[in-house]
């Protein structure tokens, strides 16, 4: 997870506020951003600040990473042994639950939509999936919770397996996780359209995942991993991390040519977050901020051709802040 501090955000927003052209500027597909850390929102100065530069930049959506404790519940120095034990268990919630109640509403009233984003390499493994999906039931409840007229845009998985030793070992451990993985967005969809079924369901993935090495038989139908993932959701997002908009299309062309033919979108990914060694190339840090505006507006004008595109996202918040910057250097 990213933890970098904003900052100089509101310099940013006076000079910068030109750099990216609204929806409207570029066609018909929007712009959205990642926003990892809690430090974004959970005081009402960050969170002013987020909308203000989302609404400068033309960003109309937000996915913003939610973390969970437990609801820690008074219980009065009278009560009983036997009356404690009856108490029911604590329940999960949304840390910062009333700071991000805040942020949806406070979006929504500005036209910007909040999905709610988790992440870990293994919060897909099976034997991971009830916490995975109490934690989701936590942000059911939630939205439950929001004011009349307030609600999340959805929950957003962004899981990596392919870090771990599991999916590194190959053949059948490597398979299996595929198949955990979809066992759990099948599992997830089902608990969604039973309990909140305005909440869409969407995944980060890598653009690779539509390789032919990584396609598996699941419910009787063998099929691209790729394929069957955009099967179960409502949408993915692909992080098509690639410095220019030819490059993007080139890494999403499979995803997109199946969503075209499903009819549910894909969503594209750039980095503008300076990295290290040798995927530093993929970036746009490495280029100028007009250079990064020009190829998203290619991007944009290519794209809205497709009916299975979605929004381009933006990773992240505090990488794009900064980056903006250079502009006055």
């Amino acid at each position: 997870m990213k933890n970098h501090r904003i900052s100089r955000l509101t310099r940013s927003l006076l000079l910068f506020g030109f750099l990216i052209a609204g929806a409207h500027g570029w066609g018909s597909i929007g712009l959205g951003m990642w926003v990892w850390p809690d430090e974004a929102y959970n005081t009402p100065e960050a969170k002013d600040e987020l909308i203000a530069f989302s609404l400068s930049k033309g960003i109309s959506h937000l996915d913003q990473h939610v973390g969970f404790e437990y609801e820690i519940k008074e219980v009065a120095d009278t009560t009983s042994v036997a009356e404690a034990r009856s108490v029911e268990p604590p329940k999960l919630q949304v840390r910062f639950k009333q700071a991000f109640a805040d942020l949806v509403k406070d979006a929504l009233q500005q036209g910007i939509t909040v999905n709610a984003l988790m992440g870990d390499p293994r919060m897909f493994f099976r034997e991971r999936h009830a916490r995975t999906l109490e934690e989701l039931e936590a942000i059911i409840r939630f939205d439950r919770e929001l004011p009349e007229g307030v609600q999340l845009a959805g929950v957003k998985y962004d899981v990596e397996p392919y870090g771990t030793y599991e999916w590194k070992a190959g053949g059948d451990s490597q398979q299996q996780v595929i198949v955990d993985y979809l066992v759990f967005l099948r599992d997830a969809k089902i608990l969604l359209d039973r309990e909140a079924p305005h909440l869409k369901l969407s995944v980060d993935v890598p653009f690779w995942w539509d390789n032919k090495e990584f396609a598996v038989k699941f419910e009787g139908r063998k099929k691209l991993f790729s394929e069957h993932i955009q099967d179960r959701v409502d949408y993915m997002s692909i992080m098509s991390y690639r410095p220019t908009a030819k490059q993007v299309l080139e890494c999403i062309e499979g995803e997109l040519a199946y969503a075209n033919k499903i009819r549910k979108p894909i969503y594209a990914g750039l980095e503008t977050m300076e990295l290290q060694g040798a995927e530093k190339w993929i970036s746009f840090a490495e280029k100028h901020p007009e250079e990064f505006r020009k190829e998203v507006g290619i991007l944009k004008s290519k794209l809205s051709r497709h009916r299975g595109a979605g929004l381009i996202m933006l990773h992240h918040y505090c990488s794009l802040v900064p980056y903006l910057e250079r502009l006055s250097n």
